[in-house]
């Protein structure tokens, strides 16, 4: 996190996971400063979610349904990590990427076989440095990014708050690909209850939308002020 001393204003560096460049985000007020993020990849048997976060959001495993399938570790220096949910039918086995400040993480599918989770750790190289709080991936054939247009198949990078949520916007997320229908010269309202909460929508120049859920006021502040101040790191 960096403060500059023009604005006083806190600032993040982050990239999506697996492409593009390194943005400066103002942190909204009240989340912190390292967000989850999420992107889509195939290794040859489909499209799926992979994710980010920091070691304090490492998601437990339950022990009762999951057993360690040790030999990944030993094979990758420790830096991944394999656990098989054997209560499922089919097998689902977990694939985690450990590094200094958090984990990268996802799943492959019993019938894709276990050599695909070796595969997968083959091909993902999980890369941080001291500049972004979000780690990079590296790929190698035949895995790829097949981030897309539409719902979870869009890369995304969400800030998560650190604090109550009814009291302020309570979800900031910035995705990509932009949706063609937005009016880039206005604030999108996507959503609005009759108790005025609204999911807002405002495109920055940088290449990436931003999104913002709450009080309408609210939302609509955050998703204009946040696509207007990003840059290029």
């Amino acid at each position: 996190m960096l403060i500059t001393e023009a604005e006083a204003t806190p600032t993040t560096t982050v990239s999506f996971l697996a492409a593009g460049p390194r943005f400066v985000v103002p942190i909204p007020d009240g989340f912190d400063p390292v967000p989850n993020v999420y992107t889509v990849l195939d290794w040859g048997n489909g499209a799926r979610i992979v994710w980010s976060g920091p070691s304090n959001r490492l998601p437990p495993i339950d022990l009762d349904s999951y057993r360690e399938r040790k030999e990944i570790a030993e094979s990758f220096n420790g830096r991944v990590q394999c656990f098989e949910r054997f209560t499922a039918n089919p097998l689902t086995w977990v694939v985690r990427f450990l590094h200094d400040a958090g984990f990268v993480e996802t799943h492959v599918r019993g019938d894709e076989g276990f050599d695909t989770v070796r595969l997968v750790a083959k091909t993902v190289t999980v890369v941080v440095d001291k500049v972004a709080s979000t780690p990079f991936l590296l790929l190698e054939a035949p895995t790829k990014l097949v981030s897309r247009l539409g719902g979870e198949y869009q890369d995304r990078i969400e800030f998560v708050r650190d604090a109550d949520p009814s009291k302020s916007v309570g979800s900031v997320v910035l995705t990509r690909p932009i949706d063609p229908r937005r009016d880039r010269a206005k604030v999108n309202v996507l959503y609005r209850d009759d108790a005025g909460w609204a999911e807002c929508s405002s495109v920055s120049d940088v290449g990436c939308e931003v999104l913002a859920a709450g009080p309408i006021d609210d939302a609509t502040r955050v998703a204009s002020d946040l696509a207007a101040t990003i840059t290029i790191a």
